[in-house]
């Protein structure tokens, strides 16, 4: 955030946005035409507005991990990494995802860096700059100690220098930022359980990144986005189908050749036990935030498209 924006001035934007059902760039555009802002705040706040529309300009000439590039440059991000060499993360949720894809991550991350990873998102120039940076995972929570103790004992082991603590319980988050620091929190829970986590971290100046989807209301979300902005932290989602050969190749190389999409339809097909039997917390859930949300994500986030409507069809 800039330097010249304080507390205040996001508190009179959440309050304006919220009495009158606006965005926070829409409540700043307004408030600086009715003459609300403080003179002193105005520059920045200018600043930032204009930042946004030139993102939103970039978007229309550039691929998607190019803009990336631009806004974390613009933004601060990158400078933040590159002040900031040691980083200090935990995980949250030790199940099918969390206890494997992502703590497999973590470990190449730890052991290698992150340098050697970003060409899967297109960021693979900034791997020198970003070379010093290093991940330290210091805890793992989880439901049952069993599982807490478990995963970091087998992290140890394939990390060897590595030494997590286990923590486990109904609220392991609590317990670990009582103990630890941590600049990154993962959050792999089931998608009922993203929200407490999540918001935990961010009112401790923690960046989180959570496992799709954010949370299931929407109400939970907002307030989860409007925190991180701000306190000028990161909560990110990881929609990691945007990154899939497959889809990559389909978006940015096919997607130019077939001029403007009109339509667009997305299938997946998936043996009945996964919902049932492997992810069993899934029936607290339901099967677009499940797993639906990924094909949106894809329309969305490559072709710039919005949903106008939304159906779905099943025995209940």
């Amino acid at each position: 955030r800039d330097r010249s924006i304080g507390d205040s001035t996001v508190k009179q934007l959440h309050d304006w946005g919220r009495k009158n059902k606006k965005s926070l760039e829409d409540s700043a555009v307004e408030l600086l035409q009715l003459n609300k802002i403080k003179p002193k705040t105005k520059l920045g706040l200018v600043k930032i507005l204009n930042m946004f529309n030139k993102w939103r300009s970039d978007l229309k000439k550039k691929k998607h991990y190019e803009l990336m590039e631009i806004i974390l440059d613009e933004s601060g991000y990158s400078k933040m990494l590159n002040d900031k060499k040691d980083l200090k993360v935990a995980l949250i949720g030790g199940g099918m995802f969390g206890g494997d894809v992502v703590l497999r991550s973590i470990e190449d991350f730890e052991r290698c860096g992150i340098a050697p990873y970003l060409g899967r998102i297109g960021l693979d120039e900034r791997a020198r700059e970003l070379a010093e940076v290093s991940l330290e995972l210091v805890a793992i929570g989880t439901r049952t100690a069993q599982t807490a103790e478990a995963l970091c004992a087998s992290y140890s082991e394939r990390v060897p220098e590595a030494a997590p603590v286990p923590f486990h319980g109904e609220t392991p988050w609590v317990d670990i930022f009582e103990k630890y620091e941590v600049d990154i929190l993962y959050v792999a829970t089931p998608d009922h359980l993203h929200y407490a986590p999540t918001l935990h971290a961010l009112e401790r100046e923690t960046h989180v990144m959570v496992e799709k989807p954010l949370t299931l209301r929407l109400d939970q979300a907002d307030e989860l986005i409007e925190l991180a902005k701000k306190k000028n932290l990161v909560v990110g989602v990881d929609m990691h189908k945007r990154y899939d050969p497959c889809h990559r190749f389909i978006f940015e190389e096919l997607a130019e050749k077939i001029g403007r999409p009109l339509y667009a339809r997305a299938v997946l097909e998936e043996p009945l036990e996964v919902a049932t039997e492997i992810f069993k917390w899934a029936a607290d859930s339901n099967p677009f935030s499940y797993v639906g949300i990924h094909w949106l994500d894809l329309f969305t986030h490559y072709l710039g498209s919005e949903p106008h409507s939304v159906h779905a069809v099943g025995p209940d």
